[in-house]
């Protein structure tokens, strides 16, 4: 079977116990029709927070996983710093075959989408062996960045290249061996951008599977990912302090196989307050 590698650089410890969860939630669905593996690269000199409520709980799951004591000291640890000797350990440990990679920060989830995407890349035999997969990324600020080849890059008439042009590592999985292609990740604040989209997608873009073509449309606007998701009590709390007849909710409803989202926008003060009081108990839940 196929292998896909979920990886994680971690140094907000305390975020790995949500993130378990949320990959708990798909994995026993998706595990037998190919590998999944979650791979924590723990930053040993800047992490912060309690690790073993995690290990507590994934070892009552049937998630695979590995803890990787990681990164450099004295330092900021980005990117490669990160992920590299962990990722090259790990393949080798495990004897894998050129498997798939897909960066899943300490501060992020995987969509619902995400692990079907893949599933529908592997049963059309990725598209003529493709080895990069993007998708359409929501960010926690509620756009989508949708990218398809005749966009990407596009320069402004200034030769600026704004962000809605660029892909972020997590609406991106990427075969092993074009990461050790382009020297594995470089290790710099900005890989994300720089490595990913200019020296990694930009050589291979015929290399690459683009949301129109598992989606056989341009059209459907089907979110495949996230972007800095993992939402906190914390993170609501202010939006609790604002009136809320001025409080703007909108529910995005989707299913990657009904053919395009029903956006819903929510006007009655009641129901704005009744969803932001199940949020909160969804949040505290977990």
């Amino acid at each position: 079977m196929e292998s896909l590698i979920l990886i994680t650089g971690a140094y907000r410890l305390d975020n790995l116990l949500n993130i378990a969860k949320n990959i708990n939630q798909y994995y026993d669905k998706y595990s037998n029709l190919f590998n999944i593996y979650w791979l924590i690269c723990k930053d040993q000199y800047n992490g912060f927070g309690n690790i073993e409520l995690t290990i507590d709980y994934l070892n009552n799951t049937n998630i695979k996983y590995k803890i990787i004591k990681t990164g450099k000291p004295n330092q900021p640890n980005y990117g490669g710093d990160l992920f590299n000797e962990p990722l090259k350990q790990f393949v080798n440990e495990y004897k894998l075959d050129n498997p798939w990679v897909y960066i899943l920060d300490d501060d992020n989830i995987i969509h619902p989408n995400l692990l079907k995407i893949f599933q529908v890349c592997l049963e059309n035999n990725f598209f003529g062996n493709k080895e990069i997969i993007t998708t359409i990324n929501k960010w926690h600020c509620g756009h989508n960045r949708e990218i398809n080849k005749e966009i990407f890059l596009l320069p402004s008439p200034s030769g600026w290249i704004y962000e809605w042009f660029l892909f972020d590592p997590s609406s991106v999985i990427l075969k092993y061996n074009i990461i050790e292609k382009y020297g594995f990740v470089s290790n710099e604040f900005l890989y994300d951008f720089n490595w990913l989209n200019f020296k990694v997608i930009g050589n291979e873009i015929n290399n690459t599977i683009w949301f129109n073509e598992y989606e056989n449309s341009y059209g459907r606007h089907i979110v495949g990912s996230y972007h800095n998701c993992l939402v906190k009590q914390e993170d609501i709390q202010k939006l609790s302090d604002v009136n809320i007849d001025d409080l703007n909710v909108d529910i995005l409803l989707s299913n990657f196989d009904i053919e395009y989202p029903q956006n819903v926008p929510i006007l009655s003060s009641e129901t704005k307050r009744k969803i932001l009081e199940l949020i909160k108990q969804e949040i505290n839940n977990i």
